[in-house]
């Protein structure tokens, strides 16, 4: 794992809402996730490679 894409990483960038380990599942399982999750209007998600890939999950500002 690179030091760029490590959980301990993410974990210093800004207060994402939420980061999601997967574990070991399929490839095609994170990305499934990641998309559907990216559909949504309100939130923005990075999917970080690497040996433990992680989701990284922000909500997005809301013009109320």
């Amino acid at each position: 794992m690179s030091d760029d894409d490590s959980p301990a990483r993410v974990a210093q960038q800004p207060d994402p809402e939420a980061i999601v380990e997967f574990g070991d599942v399929d490839a095609e399982f994170r990305q499934l996730v990641a998309e559907t999750l990216g559909t949504s209007e309100f939130l923005s998600t990075e999917l970080l490679g690497g040996d433990d890939p992680v989701l990284v999950v922000e909500e997005v500002g809301q013009d109320c």
